[in-house]
């Protein structure tokens, strides 16, 4: 993707002024159950959060808007992140660079984002870094990419970690290269399953990147599950799944309408009942993968699962990856991939929205805005 960037500059503008503390919205330190995750209403605002500092391979990154998720009370990241200190929500963003990292003054051509360049990015690691939902947040090179102009902040907020989650669950865990199916001739049609990809916003971009006729000019049959009759007919005639399934057992609808078995299954649910209903041979060939991205996936049922299905169950943890990064943001420049946004709410007002959240009501995610445009 062509870089919309200003003219390279050096490491901080002068005429930038940093403060020492933000705004912020975060989970405050305490001991939290896993299994009962803290409600929205133990979310903290504040004014007087202390301001990150970057270290020599990160930007510091003005927040305009930061993407709530489902499961953000509940991941072990940000529980365990809440057990040691008070820890800033929110994984997806989108911003301005303000600093750039140190170490790349010393590199030929200087940093990939110049100061003023309009990013989206996502925050992989909240373990030891603070999320976005904040005036600020920092982030290395790998977990940024150049803003595409066709979309507004709230909507870029709303795609990296779910994006970036399907693109590594297809290619690096389904074994899929994104050059070879882009060029690939094989009169082998893919065919992968999603399940409950109405409900979870990776499987609604995961279904987009499988229409992609960039990354699969050759087309993927898809099929997709979710709980009604009204969301299978969504999922065909809106998102282009070839079919849905809204009955519990899959193997049985595999099996009824005489459809072959697939090469890839994406599963946003998780667990072991699920994953039991996945591995019959009358869903997924032999020697086909199945991905898991459900968080978390208890240490139990990983080791039952691989025990009783083998090394094709793959559990996904999402890493840094600049490049497909830029790949997801070419895809939304071309309108090929697009984000989706259910209500954009003040940061101030972060307990509503991540109430708005746990409700689960309506398509699209949830925004919390930090800075006007």
């Amino acid at each position: 993707m062509e870089p919309e960037s200003k003219p390279g500059s050096a490491n901080m503008d002068e005429e930038t002024y940093i403060p020492e503390v933000m705004q912020a919205l975060y989970l405050p330190t305490g001991s939290y159950d896993k299994a009962a995750p803290p409600p929205p209403d133990r979310l903290i605002y504040k004014t007087d959060f202390s301001v990150p500092q970057p270290g020599p391979a990160e930007y510091l990154i003005k927040v305009q808007t930061a993407a709530l998720s489902p499961d953000e009370l509940s991941w072990g990241s940000t529980l365990d992140a809440a057990a040691q200190r008070d820890a800033i929500i929110a994984r997806d963003f989108c911003g301005t660079v303000i600093t750039t990292p140190i170490e790349d003054e010393r590199k030929r051509g200087g940093p990939k984002f110049k100061i003023g360049d309009q990013v989206m990015g996502v925050v992989t690691d909240v373990t030891g870094r603070d999320g976005a939902a904040a005036d600020f947040v920092l982030a290395t090179e790998d977990e940024l990419a150049f803003k595409p102009r066709n979309v507004t902040a709230a909507e870029a907020a709303t795609i990296p970690l779910p994006a970036l989650t399907a693109w590594q669950a297809l290619f690096r865990h389904g074994g899929l290269d994104p050059e070879g199916t882009s060029r690939s001739k094989s009169s082998n049609q893919l065919r992968v399953l999603i399940t409950a990809a109405w409900d979870h916003f990776i499987g609604m971009q995961a279904l987009q990147l499988l229409r992609s006729r960039s990354l699969f000019p050759n087309g993927v049959w898809v099929c997709a599950t979710c709980a009604s009759a009204r969301n299978a007919e969504a999922l065909r005639s809106n998102l282009g799944a070839d079919a849905a399934v809204d009955k519990p057992d899959i193997a049985e609808s595999f099996r009824s309408h005489g459809w072959a078995p697939v090469d890839i299954v994406l599963d946003c649910v998780g667990g072991w009942e699920t994953l039991k209903r996945l591995h019959p041979t009358a869903v997924v060939r032999d020697k086909g993968v199945v991905v898991s991205f459900s968080n978390p996936a208890p240490e139990a049922v990983m080791k039952e699962v691989m025990g009783k299905c083998g090394p094709r169950t793959k559990f996904l943890s999402v890493e840094p990856d600049g490049k497909a990064l830029e790949r997801i943001s070419e895809l939304v420049k071309k309108e090929e991939l697009q984000g989706g946004v259910n209500k954009v709410i003040d940061l101030f007002d972060g307990r509503t929205a991540m109430a708005r959240v746990a409700e689960k009501a309506g398509i699209g995610r949830v925004v919390v805005r930090a800075n006007a445009g």
